[in-house]
């Protein structure tokens, strides 16, 4: 976790708060989290890493989940896994393009 940016941003509400007459102490605010969360290690996973997390089963530290995915890796599965699935009324549509985009790059080999 970036503990200096939470810092940060509960610094910042300490000093909002304090301007408008609130006094409470949020500078010893503790930041804690468990050790087996994975932390984002980019600024652009957001989605995926929160959905990557969520999937985990009921949060709960496991040796057999890893604490560190390839975000690449975890986006493409999740992408083709959106495409497949039953409730897409894209679904037709989209492997079509992917089809006939596939046979025109096999056509510029030829």
């Amino acid at each position: 976790m970036r503990t200096s940016c939470v810092r940060t941003v509960v610094e910042e509400c300490a000093h909002f708060f304090n301007l408008n007459g609130h006094e409470k102490n949020l500078s010893s605010f503790p930041i804690e989290r468990p050790t087996w969360v994975h932390v984002q290690d980019n600024g652009c996973d957001c989605g995926v890493h929160v959905i990557n997390h969520m999937r985990r089963s009921d949060f709960i530290p496991s040796s057999s989940t890893p604490s560190h995915w390839d975000s690449t890796l975890t986006r493409h599965k999740l992408t083709i896994e959106l495409l497949l699935d039953d409730e897409n009324s894209e679904k037709s549509r989209i492997l079509d393009k992917v089809h006939n985009h596939a046979k025109k790059k096999r056509r510029r080999r030829v």
